[in-house]
Order: C-alpha cells, then structure tokens, then sequence
C-alpha cells in the first residue's frame, strides 16, 4: 500500500512538473519563438506603474529652483493598426501622481509645488521584432499642478507637449509587458503673493517631468 502511495505520487510531482515545464516553454516561446503572423493589431488595456522626477526652475521673481520626486499609477487605453512588422498606433493614459518637492527661502517664506495628476493621448510608432514591441512615442499633455506659499498658490491643469519611448513584450497570446520612459514639458503656472509688503505675480517655471513606467497590457482582439 505504501509503495501504491508512493507511485502515485511520483506521477503526480512528475505530472505537474511537466506542465509547469510546458508552461514556462510556452512563455518563453510566445516572446522569443513567437508565431511569425503575431499580430498587435487591435484595442488593448491595462495598468502602469512607476517613478516620476522634476526639477523646478524656480519661483521668479525670486527664482530658487528644486528638486522633486515621487510616483505615479494609473491605466492604459489603445489601438493598433499593423502593417507586415511596422505598428501604429495611439494611446492614451491617466495617472495618479504624488511627486513633489519645496524649497526655503522663496519669495521671503518656503514655496512648494505638487504634481497630482498626469495624463497623456500620443502616437505610438514601433516595429515588432519576435515577441517584442519596440516604439517611440510622441504626442500631447496635461498635469494636475498644485504650487504655492502659505496664504497664496494656484492649482490647476497645465497642457503641454511628451516624447518619450520603450518596449513591450508578449508573454502570452492576448497579455504583454512593458517598460517606457516619458518626458514631458508643460506651460507654467502663475499665483499672485504678497512680498516685502507688494502684491507680486509669482511664475512656477515647471517645466520638465520625466518619468519611468512599467506596467502590462491586454489586447481585446
């Protein structure tokens, strides 16, 4: 009965070692070995995540620039057209941010500012090499600034301009992964303050964000 048991067993541990080697054949030839027909083409989803950093070029008059930094999460909406290897496509994203970053003196007290949100609909161009997707990215977008003093400051959403690119793989027929870097430049934004005594109209030069995301994807076709 022991050695029924034991047999038993063995089977099982070897059955599910050959499915857990059958799986990973499968990832590993989805992105390496992948059809020679694997199509981008199509609507896809999903979520990204990551780090963010700014430097600010200062407060002017008083002109005292800084350092910020911090994270950011949110979600993915695109379409592909393909044509053979080369993809087009356009895409657009939303996230959640909390970079920020302050600095004594400025003006004659400590001035802060805050990134709360980012979002960005760019062009995507890439090439499909295997399972991988590699792209540059151009387009439009818009950050939730929030910057000031204490008793004075402005929050708004500053349009501007983003570049940037990365890399996306597919591990499984309808899920891929990606890595990207997004440089962004957006317009400043101004809030009167009161200085030495005057009313003054203060300019927060935040100009350039960069970030690095990851994050996957799924494609719905």
């Amino acid at each position: 009965m022991a050695l029924r048991k034991a047999v038993i067993a063995v089977v099982v541990l070897g059955c599910a070692i050959s499915r857990g080697a059958a799986n990973e054949q499968s990832w590993y030839d989805n992105i390496f070995n992948p059809p020679s027909t694997i199509s981008w083409a199509g609507v896809y989803g999903g979520l990204n995540a990551g780090a963010g950093s700014s430097n600010v070029n200062g407060f002017a008059p008083a002109q005292q620039p800084f350092y910020q930094s911090g994270s950011v999460i949110g979600g993915t909406l695109g379409y592909n057209w393909q044509s053979n290897v080369l993809i087009v496509g356009i895409e657009g994203d939303a996230d959640y941010a909390k970079i920020e970053g302050q600095e004594s003196p400025c003006q004659t007290i400590s001035c802060f500012s805050f990134l709360q949100g980012l979002g960005t609909l760019r062009a995507r161009f890439g090439a499909a090499w295997g399972g991988f997707l590699p792209y540059v990215t151009v387009g439009v977008a818009t950050v939730r600034v929030n910057a000031g003093q204490v008793g004075f400051g402005a929050a708004a959403w500053e349009p501007g301009w983003t570049i940037g690119g990365g890399i996306e793989a597919r591990f499984a027929p309808q899920w891929s992964v990606k890595a990207e870097f997004i440089h962004t430049r957006i317009n400043d934004i101004f809030y009167n303050a009161v200085d030495n005594g005057q009313m003054v109209l203060v300019d927060v030069n935040q100009h350039d964000i960069n970030l690095v995301r990851f994050g996957f994807n799924y494609m719905f076709d």
